[in-house]
């Protein structure tokens, strides 16, 4: 949502309105692990006899599906594999993950282990693994497990996707507002049409027509919309590219706002 806010440029009619865009932010999931943009796989793994290959077939199509509604819009994105478990490796170690990443491609892992049933059959204990390779930082790998209770009325596959709703939970992204603040000049058609796709969070659309501006325009212009690539890089992650538009947006023109979108970058970099 656009809102216009008064920022004082100097004085003069040819200088750019600033609009507060307020938009929801994806922050990391509970797990920790920030998935958005990221390629993922679940890899389930079944006794050599095979007598726990549909639950967990189940269990991670389930569990593959909550991801692709949470990142993908719905949309087949999530690979499901089927592996004969090694009673030898240790599936939760950073080195069979990232052996899993290497072999598949991916960017996140998900393993789901062969599931722990009762003596009496009625509890079922499951574990998933989660690895991101693309998280920087700490190397390790994420583990949860959860156990629920069949009956008569409640079958294994109920409980299988039971769990794998209540799993997902974990890596679902935490939303927040944030607001940014984009520059227009009202007076020209091609800058209200950047406006209106930043509005629409149409960012390639929007930064196309600000790229284009970069060859006709001159001093405040050329700055103005240099910022503004800053701004649409920011918000789709490109944290480094965001830095290098800001920087020759310094260099053309001194924004005064500028210094707050470079706090910004720098905070999230940081991880904040």
């Amino acid at each position: 949502m656009l809102s216009v806010i008064l920022v004082l440029f100097g004085l003069g009619s040819c200088t750019p309105t600033a609009y507060n865009l307020i938009y929801e932010s994806r922050k990391p999931s509970d797990s920790g692990l920030d998935l958005g943009g990221k390629s993922m796989a679940v890899v389930y793994l079944e006794s050599e006899d095979g007598r726990d290959s549909l639950y967990n077939n189940l269990f991670a199509d389930a569990f593959a599906q909550a991801l692709e509604e949470e990142y993908f819009g719905g949309e087949v994105a999530v690979d499901v594999f089927r592996q004969v478990k090694d009673e030898t490796k240790d599936y939760s170690s950073v080195k069979e993950m990232s052996d899993l990443v290497l072999s598949l491609e991916n960017d996140v892992i998900f393993l789901v282990d062969t599931p722990v049933i009762s003596q009496d059959g009625k509890t079922t204990l499951t574990s998933l693994y989660a690895y991101d390779s693309m998280a920087g930082g700490a190397d390790e790998v994420f583990k949860r497990s959860l156990s629920a209770t069949s009956t008569v009325a409640v079958s294994q596959g109920a409980v299988a996707r039971r769990l794998a709703s209540s799993m997902s939970k974990d890596f679902v992204g935490n939303w927040t507002k944030e607001s940014v603040i984009l520059l227009c000049f009202d007076w020209e058609d091609e800058w209200i049409e950047a406006a209106i796709h930043a509005n629409d969070m149409e960012w390639k659309e929007a930064s196309d027509i600000w790229i284009s501006l970069l060859g006709r325009k001159t001093g405040l212009g050329r700055s103005a919309a240099e910022y503004n690539l800053a701004v649409a890089c920011y918000i789709e992650g490109e944290l480094d590219l965001a830095t290098e538009w800001l920087d020759r947006s310094d260099e053309d023109y001194n924004i005064s706002i500028s210094s707050n979108l470079r706090q910004m970058i720098e905070k999230k970099k940081a991880g904040n």
